[in-house]
């Protein structure tokens, strides 16, 4: 799956229950996105055309759902318009308004095999497995590499499950191939791991260096940098949903 194309998921009214069927490999697959208020689904069907948007009615009385959702996106174009899949436990809503209906009988690993292929069968995009950094100072992470005994601290540009891009107030001379400890500040956590240089940028003056990290890396680590990017680029699109105007 190319992280970088599909459409984008977006699950409306999903219960902890829900949550917590989605948590794991369909979240860690596909860029899905929780929404509370179906209101938003128009506008964000506008900015993101031919989504995904589950409606979850199961175990609830949101049966109006996919009726209501048809009205508010009938004014797309029929290829650009968004892909409603209805979820429920009772008798399956009328067809006119769902383009997919899953059926929920209580078995949840079903379920969620339901929804991999389903969103698989309908080209949703893939996580993205990086995160860039901007210049504000919320969004830049702290880096710590110790190479020789000598500790340097800096800021990361990009991190990614592989590697990540960095660069140092004081200029560090560090060879290519050199490799270092590094112990990464992310979200309030930090996770150790070795890494090699592979690759130096000279951007406006600055050098930026490029380190891969080196394999295998711990279960903790690699739990840890997945959980920060997942979390960095879910706040992200929190944010813009919170600010999308009706």
């Amino acid at each position: 799956m190319e992280s970088d194309s599909g459409k984008k998921i977006f699950v409306l009214y999903p219960d902890e229950k829900l949550r917590n069927t989605f948590y794991g490999n369909l979240r860690n697959v596909f860029e899905l996105y929780y929404i509370y208020d179906y209101e938003k689904v128009q506008p964000l069907a506008s900015y993101y055309p031919q989504s995904i948007v589950v409606l979850n009615m199961i175990n609830n009385d949101l049966d109006w759902l996919p009726e209501e959702i048809h009205n508010e996106t009938g004014c797309f174009d029929e290829d650009d318009g968004p892909v409603i899949i209805g979820l429920t436990d009772a008798d399956k809503p009328d067809r006119e308004y769902c383009t997919r209906i899953i059926l929920y009988d209580g078995d949840d690993e079903k379920l969620k095999e339901d929804l991999f292929l389903v969103f698989s069968d309908l080209g949703g995009k893939g996580r993205r497995n990086f995160v860039r950094y901007g210049g504000r100072e919320e969004k830049i992470a702290a880096i710590s590499l110790k190479i020789n005994s000598v500790e340097h601290c800096g800021a990361v540009h990009d991190i990614s499950a592989s590697g990540l891009s960095c660069s140092f107030p004081v200029s560090a001379e560090i060879p290519v191939g050199t490799n270092a400890d590094i112990s990464l500040e992310l979200d309030g956590e930090e996770l150790a791991m070795a890494a090699s240089k592979i690759l130096e940028r000279n951007i406006g003056g600055k050098i930026v260096h490029i380190f891969k990290f080196n394999l295998p890396m711990s279960p903790e680590a690699n739990s840890g940098l997945l959980g920060f990017m997942y979390k960095s680029l879910d706040a992200e699109m929190n944010e813009f949903i919170k600010n999308l105007s009706n």
